[in-house]
């Protein structure tokens, strides 16, 4: 289990990612690897709500598979729509090529005035 909140993910080395070739290619093994990475054992916190009034019940939960996220102020816009105060993305994108080395979960928090939790999956 995560329990450990960083304020931005550790990214690891050229050396330590060619390293990640040469792991014995076992669940043991690659449970130990992950283990030992900080960037797979925490998540990132950050954003700046508009409020901190707490959620009134019922409320509603938006929850979007956008895949990469390229276009984040777009998304932001049709989640804005939902009027919904949690949002739950996945497969979100942070400093990757095909997305411009941007971090698009930060970017819609940001424009949607919300916290996040951003975690990483693989390296």
């Amino acid at each position: 289990m995560i329990s450990k909140t960083v304020e931005q993910l550790a990214v690891p080395s050229l050396e330590t990612r060619a390293s990640f070739a040469e792991i014995v290619r076992t669940i043991a093994a690659h449970d130990a690897a992950m283990a030992a990475r900080p960037e797979m054992n925490s998540v990132e916190v950050g954003g700046t709500p508009a409020s901190d009034t707490p959620l009134a019940f019922p409320f509603t939960v938006a929850a979007w598979n956008l895949e990469r996220c390229l276009f984040p102020a777009e998304s932001a816009a049709h989640l804005a729509a939902t009027n919904a105060p949690v949002v739950l993305l996945s497969e979100m994108d942070n400093g990757m090529a095909r997305t411009g080395q941007r971090h698009p979960t930060a970017e819609v928090a940001e424009t949607l005035g919300m916290h996040y939790a951003y975690g990483i999956e693989f390296i």
